[in-house]
């Protein structure tokens, strides 16, 4: 005990049979060398995390294991360089050089003068700049970047476009958070690989929400560079008025699966996605189609099949415009024999997806085929009452689980209710929440005559709401019902605390500071897991169109659909 007791009074930082030093290494090994070898622990010397050295004891009867102090030696941590901004020299204290060295320039002057925690902070932008200088002559050498912080087994780098710094791609999305500098146009991230003096300064926002979303995989990294899929997909970008970005990003990637399949058909990894336009492979894209929308077992994958040509006559389009601003009037020409060529095969390719498609749309309506009444009461249930209970306190502190899941039990709620798509309540806007609960969308006039009390009590149960349909033109009514007004007001009042982005417009957004909304037919599935104990096998849909049935069942029992149905009638816009 008296050999513990001085050991701390040089400095060692004892706890129970743990002690770590670091500037009392001499005299502490001193110590050691003078003590007597009657001691009843031994030492080991560990290197932890921090590069420091742990020293342990533990009893030992044995002298044998006692340790020789000799061997505790030191680690200092080595602090990684940095480029300096104006000279380019790396230096592993870059505060000191910029002071002792660059005192005259302006930014390290106005630096001086403020305290010292905006001081270091201003520093810390002038090593960002460094880095970043620094980085885009890697980049043009071919080298590996260098990172904000340590490199370790780190692989991936992004660069965050508010504050132009590089971290990984793992933990830029913390980094977003308390970015205070990322608050411009240009929000986002910028992936290491379009790191160039341009890019930097004119980062649009297609390559920021869509090229640089791709995974990098062999179909992403494709996307990320072929200059016909970029071109199809900016044009797509361009054109989409909501932005849709799973959308656009799904279309690009199955262009890049086709043009992969297309070069393994051929024989061929040197072609593009120019080349598919091109007659000449026709043969191989026929065959690349049947290859892609075929499953293991040989049944058609009519769907997609769809998809794919649909994706080739935008691709037409986008390419011949291109071809005609640019004075390329052969390449044009060609891109209309191909189309002619794809018109004229259509039927042979085509017809039996479609067809598949459509008896797929028709069974749907049968009975047979209609969700279990039973199941959709169990639901109904869940996302009635899980949403009051959790807003029933009103001093419990929401986290971000707690909002995912009142988010996605009112999306379920919302997309049943009204028998809509599984995306359509998904992406409601919160502008169009606040039109709802003022009422702009209820006709004036007809509430003045009403004087049935029923009337009355059914105008203050609901609120509703128009949205854009599946085409542009067509707006589509959602209706509140009366239960879901107050989980809706607690989830908008709980965005910030729960990391939501400040300017996503979205009513049910995703988390994580994203600008995206919460895909429906997800929502509804993550709460549908939650009733597995519940129901042995849920069987109404999770997306697309909800049948009319499933909706007549899933109203409660205060708001049938003939109320709904007249409600719309009576008092709607349309």
């Amino acid at each position: 005990m008296n050999c513990l007791k001085r050991l701390g009074t040089l400095g060692l930082c004892l706890c129970q049979k743990k002690a770590v030093f670091a500037v009392a290494g001499k005299a502490i090994k001193q110590f050691l060398l003078n003590s007597s070898n009657s001691m009843l622990f031994t030492l080991c010397t560990v290197q932890n995390k921090c590069n420091r050295v742990e020293v342990r004891h533990h009893e030992a009867q044995d002298p044998q294991e006692w340790q020789d102090p000799q061997e505790i030696v030191k680690v200092q941590k080595k602090r990684p360089a940095r480029p300096c901004a104006y000279c380019g020299v790396l230096q592993t204290q870059l505060a000191r050089h910029l002071v002792r060295i660059h005192k005259n320039e302006d930014e390290v002057k106005q630096a001086m003068r403020l305290p010292r925690r905006d001081r270091l902070q201003r520093f810390n932008n002038i090593k960002k700049k460094g880095i970043l200088s620094y980085n885009i002559g890697l980049k043009n050498e071919g080298k590996e970047l260098l990172c904000e912080r340590r490199q370790g087994s780190e692989r991936g780098l992004a660069m965050c476009l508010g504050c132009k710094g590089f971290y990984s791609k793992r933990r830029i999305g913390k980094h977003r958070k308390s970015c205070k500098q990322n608050l411009g146009v240009n929000q986002g991230t910028l992936c290491s690989s379009f790191v160039t003096e341009a890019s930097v300064m004119n980062a649009d926002e297609f390559e920021i929400e869509i090229v640089q979303k791709f995974k990098d995989d062999i179909p992403g990294n494709l996307c990320k560079k072929d200059p016909t899929i970029i071109k199809l997909g900016r044009k797509l970008w361009a054109k989409s008025a909501r932005k849709e970005r799973r959308i656009i990003m799904n279309d690009m990637r199955l262009f890049g699966r086709l043009l992969l399949e297309v070069q393994k058909v051929a024989h061929d990894d040197n072609l593009t996605g120019a080349d598919l336009l091109d007659r000449v492979n026709f043969e191989h894209l026929s065959k690349a189609i049947t290859n892609l929308t075929s499953n293991e077992h040989g049944h058609l994958k009519a769907g997609l099949k769809l998809a794919i040509g649909y994706i080739l006559k935008k691709s037409i389009k986008v390419m011949k415009g291109h071809y005609i601003q640019e004075n390329k009037m052969k390449e044009s020409e060609e891109v209309d024999r191909f189309s002619a060529l794809l018109e004229l095969n259509w039927e042979f390719i085509f017809f039996n997806a479609q067809l598949k498609c459509e008896q797929r749309r028709q069974n749907l309506r049968k009975p047979a085929d209609m969700p279990v009444e039973d199941d959709i009461l169990v639901f109904r249930n869940f996302v009635t009452d899980e949403p009051k209970k959790m807003i029933s306190d009103p001093y419990h502190k929401h986290d971000m689980h707690d909002f995912v899941l009142l988010r996605n039990l009112l999306v379920a709620k919302l997309t049943l209710f009204n028998a809509r798509r599984g995306g359509e309540p998904a992406r409601l806007l919160l502008t169009e929440w606040e039109e709802a609960q003022k009422g702009e969308w209820i006709d004036s006039q007809q509430i003045e005559r009403i004087n049935d009390s029923s009337e009355k009590e059914l105008i203050n149960d609901m609120k509703l709401a128009y949205q854009s349909g599946k085409g542009s033109r067509r707006l589509v009514p959602v209706l509140f019902p009366k239960d879901t007004i107050p989980a809706i007001e607690k989830l908008v009042e709980i965005r910030a605390e729960c990391g939501i982005a400040e300017n996503n417009p979205f009513l049910f957004p995703n988390t994580e500071s994203s600008l995206d909304h919460v895909i429906g037919s997800t929502s509804i599935k993550s709460v549908v897991d939650k009733l597995v104990d519940k129901t042995e096998k849920p069987t109404f849909d999770d997306g697309g169109q909800v049948p009319t049935q499933s909706s007549n069942t899933f109203c409660s029992d205060g708001f049938t659909p003939r109320k709904a149905r007249h409600f719309l009638q009576t008092y709607g816009a349309f």
